[in-house]
């Protein structure tokens, strides 16, 4: 199983529902004012994941304001940098070598990370 298969493209497409569903229910709540109930059953039917599951999700964003947005910021952010990377190399083959930049860098505002390991870093 991988991303060429059937059952491999499907859960990608599961997280990428989740990840969406994650930001409506992290702006529902705190912006709407959406109830627990209201937000679990928005949850649940955008992804069809499990009650047990769906309640983590949700307490999970009730106690962290704007942190699934923080996430999607920051995914969004990676993917560029290392799209940039593989432009600037034009090929895959260093992927390696980009992400242990990118770990090596530390907890680091994204600003600086895209200084650190950005097409402009001067590697």
């Amino acid at each position: 199983m991988g991303w060429h298969d059937p059952y491999g493209n499907l859960r990608r497409l599961q997280f990428e529902a989740m990840r969406a569903a994650r930001l409506v229910v992290d702006t529902g709540i705190h912006h709407q004012g959406w109830t627990f109930d209201e937000a679990s059953r928005y949850f649940a039917e955008a992804t069809g994941l499990s009650d047990s599951y769906n309640e983590g999700q949700i307490f999970r964003y009730m106690l962290y304001p704007g942190q699934a947005t923080a996430y999607m910021v920051g995914m969004r952010q990676f993917l560029l940098l290392r799209q940039q990377e593989q432009s600037r190399l034009q090929t895959d083959s260093n992927l390696k070598e980009f992400h242990t930049s990118v770990l090596g860098s530390g907890a680091v505002p994204l600003s600086i990370l895209a200084e650190l390991v950005g097409p402009e870093a001067g590697r």
